[in-house]
């Protein structure tokens, strides 16, 4: 409580005496630098308990989209090979299908080329990471690294934003763990908390290179060892990360170059790094190219993304592909809402970009009305009766973004007098405005106002999302306790009003984020009970037929010890019941449509029915092949 009431109470005012009080830097003196590391350890322990409760309710063994179940046939491969299996590839139809002919087709799941070479669609690298964990703790042990990720993640925004003000620590870590989507993406199978705990890394390096002063440590070249190993290795795990390393770069050389004065020792000093970085990153991106250690796929991905920039309807279009990847879309199981709604989202992010340029009271009137605005907006689509199985925008899970604009408001306005305008906050304040530059562009490149992929929240920015909130949060503590004077009781009450309303605007904003969380959790429990009902009613001892291109995927780990083909009912039915004529009796269909039965007795041999049931509206039917006696 001491730690509410000194962020929502003037500089000036007390709470239980001088003691407990913070000053307008972070700071708490005397005692108070006692309460901090109290209430950090605290926040720390609260979001560890939370975290292992969510992570013991989620069910392991399937899996909420079937690109997790890939990349778990990925894992598979790696460990088969491990092995020295003569057959590494994950599908046990081998025997009788050796070309693969009803191997699941989708580009996800990993093959074997005309060279008999294993072709993989994503980086192999996170996949590899989950071998060893898979050997000491099964299916379970792989969701580790994912967890811990997002708990380093939570743990390094709030270092990073401590070092810009004291308090921030402990909401900075609230906020990522527990209102972002950082909390989703732990409980999954993918890299996505892995590759932003690198980012952040990589972004703690960049500040220990602060220009060399009286109280300042010289510069270290461990720093840039480490910021280039972590760089290259998000990026060689997910290509976005390559627009982060880019905003980062940018950001370190512009706090170096051009902020600060060009004393030629300095110049010395941080070129041969600065140029090092860019030779290193350049040949190492270069090599991971030229070998297609990205995956099949990034490079088709870059050469269309050009065709598309070139195209004059793609910038026209651009305020829509905004609204889609800010706001909302409704692709692939999105939020339906009225269009003049996300268009509203839209309006109220002009407004407070619009209102942090103003003066007073012109600033206060536009941040709340945009903070309203937005309340409206989000609280509308979480409070959907209806389920939605995605969630697109990058602001509707964290509302309370909005307010990052208050950043380089109180920059702008106190760089000269303040610690707070001091080399690492403008570092992380351009390398959070250069990668929303560039990752949204990225993302409108990518799929433009399209977004058809399984997310609960943008994860192609999902390296946004701690960095916002840093700015967010320590913006939002400087405007609540920054010193002002006024010359007239009215002003002086005015001005306490704003920093009330302000307060509750931000807090209603992260209660709906932590709402969004929790349905997102929800969500994942929603949609992994019906692939346990169908991954128990796919554990008998009979070959399983389907034309669900995604089972596989999706119920990979009790499905890959098992004979899987998939077929293409009205075209491939005839000629798998002709590859497995002598070798399969009775096998087990399972679709979400009953087989036509003019497509089996058509077939080379009559088949029938033995048994049919449904369960959660997926068909499951067992067929016999019925011998030349009995036709007799």
């Amino acid at each position: 409580m001491y730690h509410v009431f000194a962020i929502i109470k003037p500089p000036n005012i007390y709470l239980f005496g001088d003691s407990f009080c913070f000053d307008q830097h972070g700071n708490m003196p005397l005692r108070g630098n006692q309460i901090i590391p109290t209430i950090n350890r605290s926040i720390l322990l609260t979001l560890i308990l939370i975290y292992l409760i969510a992570f013991w309710l989620t069910p392991k063994t399937v899996f909420w989209s079937p690109d997790e179940g890939a990349k778990f046939l990925e894992l598979q491969t790696l460990y088969r090979l491990q092995q020295q299996d003569p057959h590494p590839l994950p599908y046990q139809g081998t025997r009788i299908d050796p070309t693969g002919q009803f191997y699941p087709s989708h580009t996800i799941y990993p093959r074997l080329t005309a060279n008999n070479d294993l072709d993989f669609h994503w980086p192999v690298w996170f996949s590899l990471l989950s071998v060893w964990p898979f050997q000491l703790g099964g299916v379970t042990a792989i969701y580790l690294l994912p967890w811990l990720s997002g708990l380093g993640v939570a743990y390094l925004s709030g270092q990073i934003a401590a070092r810009l003000d004291a308090r921030a620590f402990a909401p900075t870590v609230l906020l990522v763990g527990l209102a972002t989507p950082i909390f989703f993406y732990s409980l999954l199978f993918w890299e996505h908390t892995f590759v932003v705990m690198l980012g952040l890394l990589a972004l703690r390096q960049a500040l220990n290179f602060e220009p060399k002063t009286d109280h300042a440590s010289p510069f270290r070249y461990s720093s840039l060892l480490r910021l280039v190993l972590f760089l290259i290795t998000g990026i060689a795990l997910r290509l976005e990360m390559l627009f982060y390393a880019v905003a980062l770069l940018i950001a370190l050389i512009s706090v170096n170059f051009f902020y600060q004065p060009f004393p030629q020792d300095k110049i010395r000093r941080l070129a041969l790094p600065v140029i090092g970085l860019i030779s290193i990153g350049l040949l190492v991106i270069m090599t991971i190219y030229q070998y297609n250690l990205f995956g099949s796929r990034y490079l088709s991905m870059l050469a269309w993304g050009g065709e598309l920039l070139q195209q004059p309807d793609f910038w026209a279009n651009s305020l829509i592909h905004l609204q889609a990847i800010w706001i909302n879309s409704s692709s692939s199981g999105g939020p339906l809402v009225e269009a003049w709604l996300s268009r509203w989202g839209l309006v109220c992010l002009l407004l407070i970009a619009l209102a942090i340029s103003l003066p007073s009271p012109g600033r206060e009137l536009g941040v709340l009305l945009a903070g309203v605005g937005f309340v409206y907006l989000s609280l509308t689509v979480l409070m959907l009766p209806t389920p939605y199985r995605t969630l697109h925008g990058f602001f509707l899970p964290a509302p309370y973004l909005l307010f990052m604009g208050l950043f380089w408001n109180y920059y702008r306005q106190f760089a000269k007098s303040e610690r707070f305008a001091s080399h690492q906050a403008k570092l992380i304040g351009l390398t959070t405005l250069w990668y929303l530059i560039l990752g949204t562009v990225a993302v409108m490149v990518r799929q433009a106002e399209l977004l058809a992929n399984l997310e609960w929240g943008a994860r192609y920015l999902l390296m946004l999302y701690p960095l916002a909130t840093v700015c967010t949060v320590v913006g939002v503590l400087k405007v609540l306790t920054q010193s002002r004077i006024f010359s007239t009781n009215i002003a002086l009450a005015l001005d306490k009003s704003w920093r009330y309303a302000l307060f509750s605007l931000m807090l209603t904003l992260v209660c709906i984020g932590v709402g969004y969380q929790w349905r997102g959790f929800t969500e994942i429990q929603t949609t992994k009970q019906p692939l346990l009902a169908y991954a128990q009613q796919l554990e008998q001892s009979l070959p399983i037929v389907t034309d669900i291109e995604w089972l596989y995927a999706s119920l990979s780990p009790h499905l890959i010890t098992k004979e899987v083909y998939v077929i293409e009912p009205q075209t491939e039915i005839k000629s798998w019941l002709v590859l497995t004529e002598t070798e399969i009796d009775k096998f087990l269909f399972a679709s979400f449509f009953e087989l036509s039965p003019q497509l089996l007795t058509d077939g080379p041999y009559p088949v029938e029915a033995v048994t049919h049931w449904q369960v959660k509206k997926m068909n499951f039917t067992i067929y016999r092949r019925i011998k030349q006696k009995e036709q007799q």
